[in-house]
């Protein structure tokens, strides 16, 4: 899963933000609010954290076309254990791209 985008890269979620004139990153917090999912946005970017509480509001048919991502390519993006520099050296979620982390989430 190296060289993979970001969710936030994803043709959908552009398509959709560019609908409402928002960025990416508000269209997935929309969606992630509307799914019921509690979200924990992270920036060291001003302008970013300042678009972070710019709420917006889904139609249906454009919630929906963002919740097919997982249907349609059924597969996770942003793993922290290879999407961060530095990397976390926990597997966090127990899947194969985090194997070689040497801590695991104890629960």
């Amino acid at each position: 899963m190296f060289n993979e985008p970001l969710l936030v890269q994803h043709a959908t979620v552009k398509e959709v933000a560019s609908k409402y004139n928002a960025t990416p990153a508000q269209v997935i917090l929309a969606w992630a609010t509307v799914g019921g999912h509690s979200v924990i946005p992270k920036s060291v970017t001003a302008s970013r954290i300042q678009e972070n509480f710019k709420e917006i509001e889904l139609k249906k048919e454009d919630f929906e076309k963002v919740e097919q991502i997982g249907v349609k390519e059924p597969r996770r993006f942003n793993i922290p254990y290879i999407a961060n520099k530095p990397r976390w050296p926990v597997n966090i979620f127990g899947e194969p791209e985090e194997k070689d982390a040497p801590h695991k989430v104890v629960v």
